[in-house]
């Protein structure tokens, strides 16, 4: 089983949370890919992919939106179409955030996750917590499914036809969420902390917004203990809205 890992991070957002969570991916069985738009920037086992090879140039999208948020997803999404187009040589290929650190990597969960996704004669599979809802973080695609081609046209389309402006929000996860009826994904469980703060079965933990990213960044080391210490300072200020806004204001240059 051939098995490859895939992330976004330009020098901005490496600096900002990637350099804490990727190096924890040497956990990861399989070959790592990362997408990053400085020059000559290196780090041990992956292979760095310049992000000006990686986009589709002669796209509509960027030449019609100038909405910075909008073209920050467009660009994920544009190196998730780079993996999938690129990677065919692989059985699995795994999209996932590089704010995402790998703790106590499950095997056998990530092969439940494989397992389930052939059994039930699914394309891919995404995380859900337990409150029912997608996080987009973790995605697993089977490379090997005939609807490959199909799935990353219409992925991609979200973007390029304007549809992802119909949509609740324009982010990367609501457009996974509305193929969910033409592509059903396979659930990878997570708790959902709050704050954009998930946990994974895997051995994941998800930074999935400025709260927990700031919070990682103040923390050193990596281990187990670290993630009790994360949510529990999250909630203690989560709780406080006055201290939530001094800790953030104080950290803003994050």
């Amino acid at each position: 089983m051939r098995i490859a890992w895939s992330g976004l991070a330009d020098i901005k957002y490496y600096n900002y949370i990637a350099k804490y969570c990727l190096p924890s991916w040497n956990k990861l069985p399989g070959d790592k890919y990362l997408i990053n738009d400085s020059k000559d920037f290196f780090i041990n086992n992956f292979t760095v992919i310049d992000w000006n090879y990686s986009y589709n140039r002669d796209n509509s999208f960027t030449k019609n939106c100038k909405r910075t948020k909008a073209v920050n997803f467009w660009r994920k999404m544009q190196s998730q179409i780079w993996a999938l187009k690129t990677l065919k040589n692989y059985d699995w290929v795994v999209l996932l955030d590089t704010d995402i650190e790998v703790f106590d990597f499950n095997i056998d969960e990530f092969k439940s996750i494989i397992d389930g996704i052939l059994e039930n004669k699914l394309i891919w599979a995404t995380g859900e917590s337990q409150l029912k809802k997608l996080d987009a973080g973790h995605i697993v695609v089977n490379m090997k499914d005939s609807r490959l081609d199909e799935l990353i046209y219409d992925y991609e389309n979200i973007w390029e036809s304007g549809q992802i402006f119909q949509l609740r929000r324009y982010y990367d996860g609501d457009a996974i969420e509305s193929l969910f009826d033409k592509y059903p994904s396979y659930k990878i469980k997570n708790v959902d902390h709050g704050g954009g703060l998930h946990t994974y079965n895997l051995g994941t933990v998800h930074y999935g917004s400025k709260l927990p990213k700031i919070l990682r960044g103040l923390w050193e080391g990596s281990n187990n203990l670290l993630i009790n210490d994360i949510i529990e300072e999250k909630r203690k200020l989560s709780n406080d809205p006055i201290l939530l806004e001094s800790f953030l204001k104080a950290n803003e240059k994050n």
